[in-house]
């Protein structure tokens, strides 16, 4: 629902008479008296003559007694009070939409000057919030909803989940009374100017140099809009001062302990970058940390863009973890390293359009999160992986969180949508032992975020070709960029397709060479179909925004190539995977490797209109590839399961 299309009643958003009538004897007759009987003068909205009053003395006092009889001041009260009733349920409901769980970190085994570093980091953490909340617009009314915690808790909690007050879980973003702040203020995010209606044709308009992610818009002297670094814009100086501070005595604490020399230099770097906007050199520092043989991992910085309306700012992300040297051992045995160059030559075996490239290549770090804040805070859901830096052209880093999902609800959950949806023969490779199943996760996540380093990528600087394979110019005779050939939204979610595919597809080429056998191939395979039908369990297309989701969309487009070719079934209500002869006819190796050739060929190309088809089909329910993978039938089905995400809480144990 627009929000031009939303009945209003005193500049709020009206109330159904069913809805006013339950609130009013909920409320009681001190407050409201009344009840509405009639709705014929103007549908949807309360009218002075279309109510019955018990009492006439109630009567008088909401309804003016002369010409031309309007409501009373009373009756603005009266109503205003039952709207904040209608809000405090919803933001209740949409509460309700996410298990909240808590993830613990022990590190109560660390050493005093550590500890201080960590305890440093908690004062870090907070900061990103303010500088994520002031990007995305919600910061000013921080100090409102805090004042009100003790009497209006749940728009509170609300508000904390969502780093905002507007309300993002399927089921109640697009009620318009669904918000943490009565007033209902609109999302106006805080990396363009005020006056600016960010639309869809806006953010199309904006040219390559606009698109920096690594700024925000302001106008200049001459008034042009123009790219901005944080720390040279007042409304960011002061916060970003004090996160370079902050991050600054972290690291005194670890210095002259040899083994976080890393640490130590990555943490003096990034505060180097909060005071000039240096992240080039934050991120070489970044990058060499990449097993650097200490305890931790950190990321602070702007990274990811996909809560921008345009896709193209990053926003700031916090997170602290402690290095998993389990997982790390577990993946040394697919030796990545040797293999790196040979799985690029793959990928351009694809495709004409491609050139392999010379990429330094470190082995993934694998890690438990033991802190996260600002854009890497996931309302309901848990980041499980990251490629960064994104805007760097060489040596990206990759990092693995392990250990989520695994709790006791999050296990039950996966069972629930394995039953309901998967066939019986493919459940024999889904496991249900944490342990376990944390692992085959994790190495799916490895695929994934593998991929993004390998083959064309819209953040390292790939640049469109002719079908000749010649680079494409502009009309003055510079190259052209992916990012800005595509657009940003459909950048991402190309790149974001690339990642997934990676997933199944590197599972059929390891599986090809001997170097993981059938039974392996099977559970990642079944890993992945799983969480394909989790996504869509929620929806495409986000009803608060009209948008659709980066993953729900990448998801799809997945299950039709699947479907259409036949390696992927749906029988008797239920999915059937077929990998029955994986050494003879990997059905789902074949499709992956034409999908993967597809969306390479698309980005290659900067075919914007390309890509739009591929995502389009499968997004909006009159097209025929939404229907061929039955997406409403798998969102309707979750829906009557009851099935909810996970809103985690991440925390370090120190004492």
């Amino acid at each position: 629902m627009g929000e031009s299309s939303v009945l209003r009643q005193y500049g709020l958003p009206a109330l159904s008479r069913e809805d006013f009538n339950r609130l009013a004897k909920e409320i009681g007759d001190d407050v409201a008296p009344f009840r509405w009987i009639s709705d014929d003068k103007n549908p949807g909205i309360v009218d002075p003559d279309e109510l019955l009053f018990p009492r006439q003395m109630d009567h008088h006092k909401y309804i003016m007694q002369r010409p031309p009889y309007t409501f009373t001041l009373d009756f603005h009260d009266a109503y205003v009070e039952l709207v904040n009733l209608k809000r405090r349920e919803v933001v209740r409901a949409s509460l309700d939409e996410a298990i909240p769980v808590t993830f613990q970190t022990d590190l109560r085994h660390l050493s005093a000057p550590k500890k201080a570093m960590v305890r440093e980091l908690v004062v870090t953490k907070q900061m990103i919030e303010t500088l994520y909340r002031k990007q995305n617009g919600s910061y000013k009314y921080v100090e409102q909803v805090a004042a009100a915690r003790e009497t209006d808790p749940e728009s509170y909690a609300l508000f904390m989940r969502n780093e905002g007050p507007w309300c993002e879980a399927p089921a109640t973003a697009a009620n318009p009374f669904c918000h943490a702040l009565f007033g209902f203020p609109k999302q106006v995010v805080g990396v363009y100017p005020s006056d600016i209606d960010v639309t869809d044709e806006f953010c199309a308009s904006l040219t390559q140099e606009q698109n920096d992610p690594m700024t925000l818009l302001a106008y200049n002297a001459e008034g042009d809009l123009v790219g901005t670094p944080y720390h040279e814009q007042e409304y960011y100086a002061h916060d970003m001062i004090a996160v370079a501070r902050s991050l600054e005595r972290a690291a005194g604490h670890l210095n002259g302990i040899p083994e976080e020399k890393a640490m130590v230099d990555y943490l003096l770097a990034a505060a180097n970058a909060f005071r000039t906007g240096d992240w080039e050199n934050a991120d070489e520092k970044w990058v060499a940390m990449n097993r650097y043989g200490g305890d931790f991992a950190l990321r602070v910085a702007p990274d990811e863009q996909y809560w921008d309306p345009c896709g193209r700012t990053a926003g700031f992300e916090f997170w602290f973890a402690v290095i998993d040297k389990e997982a790390e051992a577990m993946v040394d045995k697919f030796q990545l390293a040797e293999r790196f160059a040979a799985m690029e030559e793959d990928l351009a075996s694809l495709t004409p359009l491609y050139e392999p490239k010379q990429i330094a290549f470190d082995l993934p770090d694998f890690s438990r999160t033991a802190m996260i804040a600002g854009d890497a805070h996931f309302p309901r859901s848990v980041m499980l992986g990251q490629m960064l830096p994104n805007s760097m052209n060489h040596g990206p880093r990759m990092n693995i969180f392990t250990g989520h999902y695994l709790d006791q609800y999050s296990m039950e959950m996966r069972g629930q949508i394995a039953q309901e949806f998967m066939a019986e023969e493919n459940l024999l490779f889904l496991s249900m032992d944490p342990e376990y199943a944390g692992k085959v996760s994790t190495l799916v996540t490895m695929f994934h975020e593998l991929t993004h380093s390998l083959g064309p990528n819209p953040y390292r600087h790939t640049f469109v070709v002719n079908t000749d394979g010649s680079q494409k110019l502009d009309d003055e005779g510079e190259p052209i960029e992916l990012f800005q050939a595509l657009g940003p939204r459909n950048a991402v979610a190309l790149e974001e397709i690339k990642g997934q595919t990676g997933s199944l597809y590197w599972t059929g080429w390891f599986l090809e060479k001997g170097l993981i056998d059938e039974t392996l191939a099977k559970e990642l395979y079944t890993e992945c179909i799983r969480y394909i039908l989790k996504k869509l369990g929620k929806g495409i297309v986000n009803p608060a925004t009209d948008r659709p989701g980066f993953y729900e969309q990448l998801c799809a487009v997945q299950l039709k190539a699947f479907m259409d070719a036949g390696a992927v079934t749906f029988e008797d209500g239920k999915f059937h995977i077929h990998y029955d002869n994986l050494s003879q006819e990997d059905k789902l190796y074949q499709t992956s490797r034409e999908l993967m050739a597809k969306v390479l060929d698309i980005a290659l190309r900067g075919d914007k209109e390309g890509a739009e088809a591929l995502l389009n089909d499968v997004t909006y329910s009159q097209l025929p590839g939404y229907q061929a993978i039955h997406a409403q039938h798998i969102y309707d089905r979750t829906e009557t399961m009851g099935i909810k995400s996970i809103s985690a809480t991440i925390e370090p144990i120190l004492d």
